[in-house]
């Protein structure tokens, strides 16, 4: 709306970019076309994935006219080098086309922590957490999230590390239903659920933890991956797209299969028995996101991307 006034002045935009390939991504099509401006949809998530198309009735819908008007764009951005193998795959696109800008993440964590200072983090979720290992779930409560298997590993990791915590922050749909399942497996003592918490207040949340443990079945990108390695916590996840392109296997997390109980299990219990292994995937990640995810990095290759799409669409 706020774009017609300027049309009226005779300005018109180079570029038209919008954040998902559906509803706006029609409006954002056609005024390109009539305006005869570039047209750049973005995919923040797996468009491919049936997880994501079962996740809310209209995902069918809006898949399929995403998928139309990305193979009618001048170019499209994805957050992830796996993503854009899918888009060039399946809905075969060049790989000029198809630019990976991740999402960048105003974080400000807290770093370099002695045992003692992420006990007094510990204490603030929760005293009964004080010097003991904590693994840690961001996010929503929803089903692409696999939370039962998140369950199932933290039962396992607790047979070989009785004192393990394990902290939730979050909420979502399936809260009780998770509920439910952490009583049945006789955790309720070990689980610790923070509810919604403030984006100001996830850096204490992080800092209160050894390992981030991720069992999505499908991730577009995954920020709080991103937000884990900047707190220098070591990730588990498993291989869903998006943590394919910010962990690096044996380096600063581990990545598994979907659905890979035992494997998800071995490696968080391996982390938490070796804190030294653990400290320095840490770092490792943290050195990674700050290097090639930072958002002075990310913004340098969004102005790329939107100086790239121009040129490309002017030369065919």
């Amino acid at each position: 709306i706020r774009i017609f006034p300027l049309v009226l002045q005779d300005w018109t935009p180079d570029l038209i970019t919008v954040q998902t390939p559906w509803e706006e991504g029609f409006l954002g099509y056609c005024l390109s076309r009539i305006l005869r401006s570039k047209f750049l949809p973005q995919v923040h998530f797996d468009l491919f994935s049936k997880d994501w198309i079962s996740e809310h009735w209209l995902n069918g819908w809006r898949g399929w006219v995403g998928k139309q008007l990305i193979r009618r764009a001048d170019g499209v951005r994805v957050v992830s080098e796996v993503l854009k193998e899918k888009v060039v795959k399946y809905l075969n696109l060049s790989n000029k086309q198809v630019f990976v800008v991740p999402v960048g993440v105003n974080f400000k964590p807290i770093n370099s922590l002695s045992e003692s200072q992420k006990d007094h983090y510990k204490s603030k979720l929760n005293p009964q957490i004080i010097g003991k290992p904590v693994v840690l779930f961001v996010g929503r409560f929803v089903n692409a999230k696999n939370l039962p298997l998140w369950i199932n590993v933290a039962s396992h990791v607790e047979e070989y590390i009785p004192d393990a915590q394990f902290v939730f922050a979050g909420d979502g749909i399936l809260l009780s239903e998770i509920r439910n399942l952490v009583a049945d497996k006789k955790l309720t003592e070990q689980f610790h659920f923070l509810g919604k918490v403030g984006y100001e207040c996830l850096p204490e949340v992080y800092a209160a933890a050894d390992v981030f443990l991720l069992t999505s079945n499908n991730e577009g990108y995954g920020r709080v991956i991103v937000e884990s390695f900047l707190s220098g916590v070591p990730v588990v996840s498993t291989a869903c797209t998006g943590p394919e392109d910010l962990i690096v296997e044996g380096e600063s997390g581990f990545l598994l299969e979907l659905g890979d109980l035992v494997g998800l299990s071995d490696a968080v219990i391996k982390l938490l028995q070796d804190k030294q292994k653990a400290q320095s995937m840490g770092v490792a990640g943290r050195d990674r996101m700050n290097n090639m995810f930072s958002n002075t990095v990310l913004a340098k290759r969004l102005i790329d991307c939107w100086i790239t799409v121009n040129t490309f669409a002017e030369e065919v």
